[in-house]
């Protein structure tokens, strides 16, 4: 009788632990909708520093995007950054530098189950600070996941954004040129590189 009750004692214990251990291996991979954030740098190339573009500008780039993540895979949010773009100057058009603030929309799609993970992010906007001009951002990127539901991300990706420049325009007169200037919106369609964190 006494063998009975230690043996059962034992079955019990031994129950418990692996009852316990698959909670616990469970709630590790299991996933809770809920917040998540993001913030990054990146950098914007449009052929700006090269006069033969008439109108393009380069631009450093922070952003950070908050919102829901709905399911592993499918993320809205809504975020803002700030791009400091660069000099511009052309033989047609020019550009000063300027720091510009953009507001957006965004939402990521997330496939993959490993330790690498593939994505696209979608960001569509406004420039505050340019006329209200569009912000549209469209890359594709990798998820390195780390630990409680943080992870470091890479992409690349297009983008386009709309910029305001002084147009030059020639004039001759008595053999010699000319330049007369007026605002002007353009464009810009170029490339992005951006490397981020998940909170």
């Amino acid at each position: 009788m006494k063998t009975r009750i230690i043996n059962l004692k034992k079955l019990t214990v031994c129950a418990s632990v692996i009852v316990l251990g698959g909670l616990s291996v469970f709630a590790q991979v299991s996933f809770v909708p809920g917040y998540k954030g993001s913030a990054g740098l990146g950098y914007f190339w449009s052929g700006g520093g090269d006069d033969s573009y008439s109108y393009a500008a380069n631009a450093v780039q922070f952003e950070t995007s908050h919102g829901y993540e709905f399911t592993p895979h499918f993320y809205l949010g809504a975020g803002f950054g700030i791009h400091m773009f660069q000099e511009h100057e052309s033989r047609f058009a020019t550009r000063d530098a300027t720091t510009e603030i953009p507001f957006f929309a965004n939402t990521r799609l997330t496939v993959g189950n490993g330790n690498l993970k593939w994505y696209a992010d979608l960001r569509a906007g406004l420039y505050l600070t340019e006329e209200c001009s569009k912000y549209l951002s469209g890359t594709i990127g990798c998820r390195i996941p780390k630990d409680y539901g943080r992870a470091l991300t890479v992409s690349f990706g297009m983008e386009n954004a709309g910029m305001t420049f002084q147009e030059l325009k020639h004039t001759s007169i008595a053999g010699k040129i000319y330049a007369t200037g007026s605002n002007t919106l353009q464009d810009l369609l170029g490339f992005s590189f951006k490397i981020g964190y998940e909170f």
